[in-house]
């Protein structure tokens, strides 16, 4: 049986200690600039978060950069759901949303539901995020943010980007939210191997 949820969730531990970021404007566009991992999409998720289906949930998780036990202990609470991790990438940078770390989603099909989106998207896998947790055990993918330069340091991206990849994060979540049954696929449960009865 598919799950009935949506589960996203969104790392708001950096990798250091103190993480420095600055806005600076070039040809009419506003750029951010720093350690932008994984501040700039806790800052787009809050864009359209009041619009979110309501059987999508979305937290704020803790220990992605160490021990990811803020998706261990996420898991524990919400149990069987389809997990979206929403993170920043380094690959594709000049899509608008990278889907990566697919388990047990047909690829396929997600595509085809997402092909009349307005965004570029880009199915691609690049550094571990949650959704390496989360698929040892549920459904799940990745939804990042392609940024230009090193994802824990010197980092930009785009004010307009940011509020692009916000909108995205929305629209994918309805449609997979709508398309549980559709996307996901099941595990087979093989009886074990024994003595035939005589």
């Amino acid at each position: 049986m598919s799950p009935t949820k949506v589960v996203m969730s969104c790392h708001s531990d950096t990798v250091w200690d103190a993480a420095y970021i600055s806005a600076y404007k070039r040809r009419r566009r506003v750029w951010y600039y720093g350690n932008l991992d994984n501040l700039v999409t806790v800052a787009a998720v809050f864009v359209n978060l009041h619009k979110h289906p309501d059987n999508v949930k979305t937290y704020f998780t803790m220990h992605e950069e160490t021990t990811m036990g803020g998706a261990k202990s996420l898991m524990k609470r919400e149990g069987k759901a389809l997990y979206i991790a929403l993170d920043i990438t380094g690959m594709s940078p000049r899509s608008d949303v990278t889907i990566e770390h697919i388990h047990r989603i047909d690829k396929k099909k997600l595509r085809e539901l997402l092909r009349p989106l307005p965004y570029k998207i880009t199915f691609t896998d690049g550094e571990p995020d949650e959704a390496i947790v989360y698929g040892k055990k549920y459904p799940t993918f990745s939804l990042c943010l392609p940024v230009y330069g090193h994802i824990h340091g010197r980092t930009r991206t785009s004010r307009t980007k940011m509020l692009r990849y916000a909108r995205a994060v929305l629209d994918i979540a309805k449609i997979v939210s709508k398309n549980l049954q559709h996307i996901v696929i099941h595990k087979h449960h093989h009886p074990k191997k024994g003595k035939a009865n005589p």
